[in-house]
């Protein structure tokens, strides 16, 4: 009997050694500190936008970002969460973003972190919240892949909805309170020889859900709440509104219509010029594209025009 427990303790002993080589800790190289670097600035990103951030577009590079961000989420330095269903392309893509274990590397390396998000917080959310937690996250990439591609150009500052939603700014319409909260605010900075520019964008993203009714009302928040708070928390009055809708151009006619709408009720038909929008899949199309080309539509305008125009201040 005696003989037999130490065969079994002998036993367990290596398989304990087996499951602690299986899960020891690598030492962090240049290419982790990179991911989790990435994951700080934007928060939540998938394999896809890491690799197409990183690296030039390939099946192998993607891969070899997958099994990277697996090692690290089995080291507890990410989080990651699974829609329940596809988000694009037909297969579910794990959502990834900063563990604790995470945040104190970037914090030691010096970088801004994001508000902290909860492993308890995945299951509170939808398949809807993430397509457009993920389609922001390739508006942000795309204006990162911009600024390297144009040497006067650089993402100068991003801030991301849920910071605006820590700050639950409110306007009131009418007899109600309503809050305000962005889905993003990003601030691109051109530099040509002692000039400069600066093009901050308001980043409204439509995923074709919202009736006439309350499209309406949050362009009158909006509205207010530029008027109110926005120089307080930005520190300058221009801006544009980039309003992209992944429900393709017809859905863009209607919002272009309704925007219109509410400006010309509200006579403010003068700040039509502050909007651009768009019928477009951000991730689908180049960072030229997408900034550069006149692709969007402006109220109470004919021609289609860039979402930022380089060499003019935003009016």
């Amino acid at each position: 009997m005696i003989m037999l427990l130490k065969v079994i303790y002998s036993m367990a002993g290596r398989m304990v050694q087996q499951v602690k080589q299986r899960v020891r800790v690598h030492q962090l190289g240049p290419a982790d500190t990179q991911l989790l670097g990435a994951l700080a600035e934007f928060e939540f990103l998938t394999a896809v936008q890491l690799a197409r951030l990183f690296y030039k577009v390939s099946p192998a590079n993607r891969i070899g970002v997958q099994r990277r961000l697996t090692r690290l989420y089995r080291e507890r330095y990410v989080e990651r969460g699974e829609p329940e269903r596809p988000l694009r392309g037909g297969s579910v893509a794990y959502v990834y973003c900063l563990s604790q274990k995470g945040r104190r590397v970037v914090e030691g390396l010096g970088l801004r972190l994001p508000p902290r998000f909860r492993p308890s917080e995945w299951n509170a959310h939808t398949n809807s919240f993430w397509a457009h937690a993920v389609a922001c996250g390739d508006v942000y990439i795309a204006a990162e892949l911009l600024a390297r591609t144009h040497s006067t150009l650089s993402l100068d500052e991003l801030v991301l909805e849920r910071a605006f939603r820590r700050l639950r700014s409110s306007v009131v319409l009418g007899d109600k309170r309503r809050v305000v909260i962005p889905d993003g605010w990003l601030r691109l900075r051109e530099t040509a020889g002692r000039s400069g520019w600066l093009y901050p964008i308001l980043l409204e993203l439509d995923r074709g859900t919202e009736r006439q009714a309350a499209w309406r009302e949050k362009i009158r928040a909006l509205l207010a709440w530029i008027d109110g708070r926005y120089e307080d928390l930005f520190g300058l009055g221009a801006v544009t509104i980039a309003v992209l809708t992944t429900s393709g151009e017809h859905r863009a006619l209607s919002l272009k219509a309704w925007t219109e709408a509410e400006l010309t009720s509200l006579g403010r038909e003068q700040h039509g010029a502050w909007f651009r929008l768009a019928g477009v899949v951000p991730a689908e199309v180049s960072p030229d594209v997408l900034f550069l080309s006149p692709i969007c539509l402006v109220p109470f305008r004919e021609a289609p025009e860039p979402l930022i125009s380089l060499g003019v201040v935003p009016g």
